[in-house]
């Protein structure tokens, strides 16, 4: 049975996402939990790999930033929380693109611990 996902996963969806969108503005801790795990795309990132990949979000250096965000469509099921949504943003070169992201977390103590991604970028 399909469940939407409750206000609790909604509230760190979108604390997370406002962080991608405006870099710096929440501290990671009260989303991420210490031993956080990030597989993106098929690449791990440890909790200070994933920290430092923020950071690189917050000084631009990614080669890429992120103006806004929608939120398709948000599953939960016991500590497991599965959200679909889009990205858009700009290139350093000032392309514009839209990045659809699916994203499988799980969540314990009101932190996310892991989360499995899976992200396509596009250029518009």
């Amino acid at each position: 049975m399909e469940m939407t996902a409750s206000e609790q996963e909604m509230q760190l969806l979108e604390i997370f996402l406002q962080e991608v969108v405006s870099p710096g503005t929440v501290p990671l801790d009260r989303c991420f939990a210490p031993g956080y795990e990030l597989w993106m795309n098929g690449t791990r990132f440890d909790y200070n790999a994933f920290v430092q990949h923020v950071q690189q979000n917050r000084e631009g250096t990614l080669g890429y930033s992120f103006n806004s965000y929608i939120i398709h469509e948000t599953v939960t099921e016991g500590n497991k929380f599965v959200a679909r949504y889009s990205l858009t943003g700009n290139y350093a070169d000032g392309r514009p693109f839209t990045a659809m992201v699916l994203d499988l977390f799980e969540i314990k103590n009101g932190r996310f611990v892991h989360c499995w991604e899976f992200g396509n970028f596009g250029v518009e």
